[in-house]
């Protein structure tokens, strides 16, 4: 219950509201097929924060969307991240379990030092762009979203 109350809080103080248990997420810029995202995001080692911001970045891309985007402003997939994971579980493990979301990341620029923040946990902050037209592409090829139009 104290957890919900902070999360209604947060949302009416227009304060950033942790995502997929790794840390706060917003919207910077888009062009051509691509958007990019600030993320902070934990991890014991600066290796496993960063790979947790580009899983988290890829994750709101396809299940909950960007707003301020244009191009994303609702998820790629659906709301439903369970229904999804589970019906195409060979392909999300290879996506976020062997690494593969990588291969859409096309930099990833920390914009502030591994460092205990004021939880005491060890985060860091970092801008990530996403290619989009390549992971809608890999999706459709893929077989878990129809192409657009057929």
């Amino acid at each position: 219950m104290p957890m919900i109350r902070t999360f209604l809080l947060s949302i009416q103080l227009g304060l950033p509201v942790f995502l997929f248990g790794q840390g706060r997420m917003s919207f910077l810029t888009e062009a051509h097929q691509t958007i990019s995202l600030r993320v902070t995001a934990y991890g014991k080692k600066a290796k496993d924060a960063l790979a947790n911001a580009e899983q988290s970045a890829i994750k709101e891309i396809l299940f909950r969307g960007v707003p301020g985007s244009n191009q994303i402003e609702s998820p790629m997939l659906g709301t439903d991240e369970a229904l999804y994971m589970k019906q195409h579980s060979k392909y999300f493990n290879e996506l976020f379990e062997k690494g593969r979301y990588q291969t859409f990341i096309m930099s990833d620029v920390p914009v502030s030092e591994f460092a205990k923040d004021v939880t005491k946990k060890k985060s860091i902050t970092t801008d990530i762009k996403v290619n989009l037209g390549a992971l809608q592409a890999d999706l459709e090829n893929n077989q878990i979203i129809r192409k657009f139009g057929f």
